[in-house]
């Protein structure tokens, strides 16, 4: 993927969040989710290549270890607003009350 502005390449990817077996893997240390409805539910996928095959647990470990290495936290305050472009980073948060 090219970025629209500065044309440099980008690998735009949900890996991280969706793929089941790293969503199992954070379960086992985090906990399980605690999402009883809504779109958080529903959106339990899984993730392939593009031509369906299967990527290996060795590939998604290295994914996810590169994801985590590169982790910026930002402690927000009520009333925080944070902007960020999509194409040069992925974005989460952790739980909160």
């Amino acid at each position: 993927l090219i970025h629209p502005v500065t044309g440099e390449p980008h690998w735009f990817c949900n890996v991280h969040s969706h793929s089941s077996k790293l969503r199992k893997d954070r379960e086992s240390v985090y906990g399980a989710e605690r999402f009883e409805d809504g779109a958080s539910q529903i959106n339990k996928s899984d993730m392939f290549y593009g031509d369906d095959g299967d990527i290996s647990d060795d590939d998604l470990t290295h994914m996810d270890e590169v994801t985590m290495k590169n982790v910026q936290f930002v402690k927000m305050t009520e009333g925080d607003v944070v902007l960020l472009d999509n194409y040069k980073c992925m974005h989460g948060r952790n739980v909160f009350d």
